[in-house]
């Protein structure tokens, strides 16, 4: 800054203000400092850490200063003062400071000295204290109006006072003191010499001014060595011309973490640290100075300059630390005059070395190595350069990998992982969006995850009663394109959208622009609702962050998520996205959509250090995806059925694979919001017809069916089928239907678009699924017959799933409803609407409510009588293929394990498959075989249908290294009798076989009925112990012995053995015919094959293959055991 000065002659100006400053007590000289250019609170805060390095003794001021146009200045000081002013808009009774500030000198000489390379300005002006006292009207239009907050600092030796002010003004002509009050601050930086008493040579005073001067200007540059504004400002134009480019990684999800997904982590990738820095780039200019530069094309010089031309236009990325003036390189994109994107990132440790012109990282060590040669630092303050550590492998290597990186210790703070391609060249335009290049992954610890937003608070604060505080209520907004957010994406999936107009608030912006800030409404968990914040006050009554500090309207923040609480928390205001936005104007408005999505998908869906180290030797659970559309809304209660819903869409997706052929057509009724869309994509129909009554399941802008299917299309190169939503009811004839696109699809209308023609006159399907909604059908015999009536458009195979109408029956006997509840929280409700007559009847119109999770109201819903199903599809030409109740399915499997409620909820459904062998018969045949002798129809009714049984999996045969020379013989397997309260076969082993026997004199109806109504006289509830003995049957006696009040378990585990033994016995022994089949069991096993009860059962079903093998029993069976022994017993006596 001296020798520039020099240069130009200003010097001497400068010396000349100093000699009448130490002569003239009215002379005020000052350096205003980076005018204009701290606008964020960041880069103040940076400024004054430097200026705490030069003065650490700080005073503060709030004032007021109105500024008249005769130049007479009236200061208010103190925020009491301040205050008392602008309640009476007076300055009457107020001490105030009256003073008239002036140019120097009054015939027009030189009084200010601009330096604008150094962003520097010198004045040279003339001050007078008028008086302490005024009455003039503050809030005069003519007058500027100046709010301040100043922090003075005397730099040691008395010469010189830094003011660092963070000022308010008019935002217009017409504002008052309390619209000031409102408006963004800015802030003001200046150097003020006070002379001393016996002042230095003004050469003296000049150098210590350059050194304060080039400290405060180093700090806002960042760096030691400071440059000039121009040329500053001709190194970022050169950077701009060399079209170098900064690519952002994508949020790595668990599709990238599993091993059959295209473009996973365990196939050709890296991993390396993401440090938690700046990420910026290295850059050699054409006068070979070596260049920091951000992704806004902002330069910093490094100390660093190249002695000869070899590395002109050299571009490296990475990430900057301050901390430790380090700079790690992650990528290289230019080395040596060479464009070195084509080349793989990383082949081998060993060819990088002997080889490093063959890769990437290989020219980075390179650069490395020419550091000391080929470069010079101007001091040791210079930047650090170093390479970032890469790891790669395939499956198991990549495991090992990421755990060593992850255990590494870093001299620096690290905050997350980088994945990127090993042999891909840089950015291949088929994997770019943008600035975004699609197959680099970013991780980061699930509680480390964060989204920007935009934030807009409302006027007046609110009272939280969640956080029992007062809060401000805002909306966060995210960038868009506009048009992306769709209003009609059936119409856009189809090719006949139109894009709709901007809202009003926004058209300004949309015609200005590519960009517009949107409400964040996120889709993958959806939640409309997630754009809301409340940000809590802090004791000045105004919103903070999570350390405190003040949160302002429309700015720029950083946010994090808490699933539990739903609550969004602000960790700090992002000044630099603000400034972007407020202060520069760009269309900066926080994370983009697709970004601000992916994070929150990461968030509520996370990928865990843990899974991390174990990708391979316990792969993730791969259905989350679907998991996550299957809910409708985002709450901790989404949680609690997680492995429910991840046990169900295994079961789909067993069906999906097991009855759609790739190319297939597939007509899915009541398809909801396309939940299954990811099945289709992996057992490839070729068209997918999807119905449902409700059409804003289909067309809902943000979360509906045909939105998500547009969003998974541009996200995904995945295959994905075409598909057609359309509006319709699968219980009235679809022929008769008004849906545009169902008269498209049976040929009544014609084709509007290219994309509906593929659909158009398609007359029959392949395949027809209906999951988890039959119900809907069976309201009424005559419905449900229409239902299967649509059927005829089936050419093979209707499958699906739906809630089984005896279980839900049995689950309600005795009461009218039932709650499922886990980990202290509802989570589904089912109450009883039809007419119990205490036994099950299997006819349509058997309503039930059912409530499931968030749901505001209950759904109607019907249960399913399946025999008479199986019956009225038999005359529609189908015969049943499969059907198995989830309880058996689990049972067969052993990778999801549901807890006991979990088990109850989901055991009630049942899997259906139908295949048609014929056509439906005429109502001539049906009245025909009505006619049919009745041991005929009654032989036709006790057909059940086949359960097929899922093979397990045979282990690899060993390799054998030594020669066997003697074999063991093989253990038969003992000869075993099982028994379950709902099979008939042994049924009166079973508690909950009805027979009449007493204790104590009490009567009791089964054994069930007896072991219940003791556990409610232990616990002292007679209410209970009444409700118990007129069950009308053992399953309404066990859920009312569920119910006992003041039940402690631990008490009862004590007593539950030897009452139960006391309750068999005498239902054995006052029975001679029990006691007759008891001992008719011989030395058989006795299995009590209830596939819920690990405790008085074997934990398994009778059919399945464990059953058969006691050693693989996953329940105790104690009241097998018992039985056991009463039999031994018996026999003695």
């Amino acid at each position: 800054m001296e020798r520039a000065l020099d240069e130009t002659r200003q010097a001497t100006d400068l010396a000349k203000f100093i000699e009448l400053s130490n002569k003239d007590p009215r002379a005020e000289f000052e350096a205003k400092v980076l005018a204009g250019r701290i606008q964020t609170r960041d880069v103040a805060s940076r400024i004054i850490a430097a200026i705490k390095k030069i003065a650490p003794e700080v005073t503060d001021e709030h004032r007021l200063t109105v500024i008249y146009p005769d130049n007479i200045r009236v200061h208010v000081l103190g925020v009491t003062n301040i205050h008392k002013m602008c309640v009476a808009k007076s300055f009457k009774n107020l001490p105030v400071d009256v003073e008239r500030k002036t140019r120097y000198f009054e015939d027009g000489e030189k009084d200010t000295i601009d330096v604008p390379d150094f962003f520097c300005r010198f004045t040279l002006k003339s001050e007078k204290h008028l008086k302490k006292d005024f009455n003039g009207d503050p809030d005069d239009p003519k007058a500027q109006i100046r709010m301040i907050h100043r922090q003075s600092y005397s730099v040691p030796g008395g010469e010189f006072r830094i003011d660092m002010s963070m000022v308010k003004t008019k935002a217009s002509v017409k504002d008052g003191i309390r619209e000031v009050l409102k408006n963004q601050p800015f802030y003001e930086l200046e150097v003020e010499y006070t002379p001393r008493k016996d002042p230095r040579p003004p050469k003296e005073i000049m150098r210590s001014l350059y050194t304060i001067l080039e400290a405060l200007v180093g700090a806002y540059q960042e760096t030691h060595h400071i440059l000039p504004l121009s040329d500053l400002q001709r190194y970022a134009a050169e950077f701009k011309a060399s079209s170098n480019m900064f690519y952002n990684p994508i949020t790595l999800e668990r599709r990238h973490i599993v091993a059959d997904r295209p473009n996973n982590i365990l196939k050709g990738y890296t991993v390396t640290n993401k440090a938690d820095g700046q990420r910026c780039g290295l850059y050699v200019t054409r006068d070979k100075r070596l260049l920091r530069v951000n992704p806004n094309g902002q330069v910093v010089f490094t100390g660093i300059t190249a002695r000869g031309d070899a590395h002109v236009n050299d571009f490296f990325d990475g990430e900057y630390l301050p901390s430790h003036n380090l700079f790690c390189i992650f990528d290289v994109y230019r080395y040596k005059g060479r464009d070195v994107k084509s080349l793989p990132l990383f082949t081998t440790d060993e060819d990088i070395l002997k080889n490093p012109g063959s890769s990437r990282l290989g020219t980075a060590t390179q650069f490395i190595r020419d550091i000391p040669e080929d470069f010079v630092k101007d001091s040791e303050s210079s930047l650090r350069i170093d390479t970032k550590m890469f790891l790669a492998g395939d499956g198991a290597a990549m495991e090992e990998a990421i755990r060593r990186m992850l255990d590494t210790q870093f001299e620096y703070e690290t905050d997350g992982l980088i994945f990127t391609p090993r042999s891909s060249p840089v950015a291949p335009l088929s994997e770019v969006k943008g600035k975004t290049w699609l197959r680099i992954y970013k991780w980061k610890p699930p509680h480390q995850n964060s989204i920007d937003f935009l934030v807009k608070f409302e006027e007046a604060p609110a009272y939280d009663v969640n956080r029992k505080q007062m809060v401000k209520k805002g909306a966060l907004y995210v960038g868009r394109t506009p048009g992306v957010d769709i209003l009609y994406p059936c119409e856009t999936l189809t090719g006949e959208y139109v894009p709709p107009k901007l809202p009003q608030e926004f058209l300004k912006l949309g015609e200005s622009g590519s960009r517009v800030p949107s409400v964040f409404q996120p889709a993958a968990p959806r939640d409309p609702d997630a754009y809301i914040i409340k940000v809590p006050l802090n004791d000045r009554n105004v919103p903070a962050d999570q350390v405190g500090d003040k949160v302002d309207d429309n700015t720029i923040v950083e946010c994090t998520y808490d699933t539990d609480k739903r609550e969004w928390t602000v960790m700090r205001t992002r000044y630099d996205k603000t400034y972007r936005y407020r202060v520069l104007g760009q269309a900066e408005y926080g994370n983009d959509i697709n970004v601000a999505d992916s994070i929150w998908t990461s968030i509520h869906v996370p990928i865990t250090e843990a899974m991390l180290k174990s990708l391979v030797s316990s792969p993730p659970d791969d259905t989350f995806e679907d998991d996550m559309y299957y809910r409708d809304d985002v709450d901790s209660r989404d949680r609690i059925l997680k492995n429910v819903y991840g046990f169900h869409n295994r079961i789909k997706e067993d069906q999906y694979n097991s009855y759609v052929v790739a190319g297939n057509t597939l007509l899915e009724l009541a398809v909801g919001r396309g939940g299954d869309m990811h099945k289709w994509r992996r057992s490839k129909p070729a068209k997918v017809l999807g119905l449902d009554i409700s059409l804003n399941n289909l067309s809902m802008p943000r979360q509906g069916a045909c939105v998500r299917y547009l969003q998974e299309k541009k996200r995904s190169n995945e295959y994905l089928p075409k598909v057609l939503y359309a509006q319709g009811d699968m219980t009235k004839p679809f022929e008769e239907q008004e849906s545009k696109y169902l008269q498209i699809v049976f040929g009544n209308e014609p084709a509007t678009t290219p994309y509906l023609a593929e659909f158009r006159n398609i007359q029959e399907w392949d395949l027809v699924a209906c999951q988890f909604a039959l119900h809907y059908a069976c309201e009424s015999e005559e419905m449900f017959k229409t239902f299967v009536g649509n059927l005829k458009h089936c050419r093979s195979v209707f499958f699906g799933t739906f809630l089984d109408g005896k279980a839900v029956y049995t689950l309600l006997a005795g009461k009218d409803r039932h709650t499922f509840r886990s980990q202290g929280k509802t989570f589904a409700e089912i109450t009883k609407k039809y007419t119990d007559d205490g036994e099950w009847k299997d006819e349509f119109g058997q309503q039930i409510d059912v409530l499931l999770e968030s749901i505001v109201k209950p759904t109607p819903e019907y249960l399913v009588p399946f025999e008479s199903v199986l019956r009225i599809m038999k005359t529609a030409g189908f015969e049943p293929v499969d059907s198995k109740m989830f309880g058996e399915i689990y049972t067969a499997q052993s990778r999801v394990i549901l807890e006991p409620a979990e088990q109850e909820f989901s055991f009630l459904y049942r899997t259906f498959a139908f295949k048609r062998v014929g056509e439906a018969k005429t109502d001539e045949e049906i009245a025909e075989a009505e006619k049919a002798p009745a041991a005929e129809e009654e032989e036709e009714e006790e057909e059940e249908v086949k359960i097929h049984e899922e093979e397990a999996p045979k282990a690899k045969e060993p390799v054998r290294r030594k020669k066997i020379t003697s074999k063991e013989p093989l253990t038969a397997l003992p000869d075993i009798l099982f028994f379950f309260s709902k099979e008939p076969e042994n049924k009166e082993l079973s508690n909950f076989y009805e027979t009449n026997f007493k204790i104590d004199g009490v009567e009791y109806k089964s054994a069930e009925h007896a072991f219940e109504a003791i556990k409610a006289k232990t616990f002292g509830d007679d209410e209970s112990f009444e409700k118990i003995l007129k069950a009308k049957s053992a399953q309404s006696a066990k859920s009312f012995g569920n119910k006992v009040k003041d039940f402690k378990e631990d008490t009862w585990a004590e007593k539950q053995d030897e009452v139960m033994k006391s309750v068999v016995r005498a239902k054995f022994t006052q029975n001679l015919e029990l006691r007759k089949k008891l001992l008719e069991t011989e030395d058989k096993l006795l299995a009590n094959a209830d596939s819920r009860d690990k405790y008085w059962g074997i934990g398994t079903s009778a059919n399945t293959s464990i059953a058969k093998d006691p050693k693989k029993w996953k329940g105790e069976n104690k009241l097998g055991k018992m039985l056991e022994e009463l039999r031994t017993q018996m026999k003695a006596e």
